[in-house]
């Protein structure tokens, strides 16, 4: 029966009105709980209809998601290929043997050319700062190259003077201006030659033209003729 012939046969029967109210939310509430059953039936329904689809199917195998609500299938998630491992680069074992042989002899070459000191020298630590400084990316020749400019610059100098290998390779000083010994040096200590020529200068003479010349402390001579 109809909730319009429920009211109507209710009225005729002289039912007050809270008793027809309660029954018509009655018939809404049941009418809404057989909605919403049919609604959950087609859902489970689209969903079973979906799963058994091949394309819905491949999707889900393709990491797909399907809205909890029973919508459209949302799109996969985009894989992000990992990352590949940096490429580690050994180094040869045969080139790194080669490298050391080649700074230990320089170091050799180094010893010989050093200048002599007069007090301690210490080979063992100069040899360790010797080789790092190779290792680093000095080239051994450039290291050698300002010891003979070294040596050359400290010959003939006090050999106490001379600093230790260790310490002149620890400051780098291949890289200082070792200016020689012969460019450095000043005007002669003894001016002696000097005086003399000056005297010499400064006396009379007679060439062998006869002439007789007179000299000054200037250095300038005049000739005039002898006296007869």
């Amino acid at each position: 029966m109809s909730l319009a012939l429920t009211v109507a046969a209710m009225t005729n029967a002289g039912c007050n009105a809270e008793q027809i109210n309660a029954v018509v939310q009655a018939y809404e509430a049941e009418r809404e709980r057989a909605a919403a059953e049919q609604r959950a039936k087609k859902t489970a329904q689209k969903r079973k209809e979906r799963a058994s689809s091949p394309t819905v199917a491949a999707t889900m195998g393709d990491n797909g998601r399907q809205d909890a609500t029973g919508g459209d299938t949302l799109p996969p998630k985009k894989e992000i290929p990992p990352t590949p491992p940096k490429e580690k680069i050994t180094p040869n074992p045969s080139s790194l043997r080669s490298e050391s042989v080649c700074a230990r002899e320089a170091f050799a070459e180094f010893k010989k050319i050093y200048p002599k000191r007069a007090g301690s020298q210490p080979w063992q630590p100069a040899e360790r700062k010797f080789l790092a400084a190779c290792s680093s990316g000095v080239e051994p020749e450039a290291i050698l190259a300002g010891c003979r400019a070294y040596a050359s610059s400290m010959a003939g100098d006090d050999p106490q003077f001379v600093a230790q290998a260790v310490t002149w390779l620890n400051q780098r000083r291949w890289q200082d201006e070792h200016v020689p010994r012969q460019a450095r040096a000043g005007p002669p200590k003894d001016r002696g030659w000097v005086d003399a020529a000056q005297r010499f200068l400064a006396e009379d003479f007679e060439d062998g033209d006869g002439k007789r010349g007179e000299g000054n402390t200037d250095g300038n001579v005049r000739l005039f003729p002898a006296a007869s």
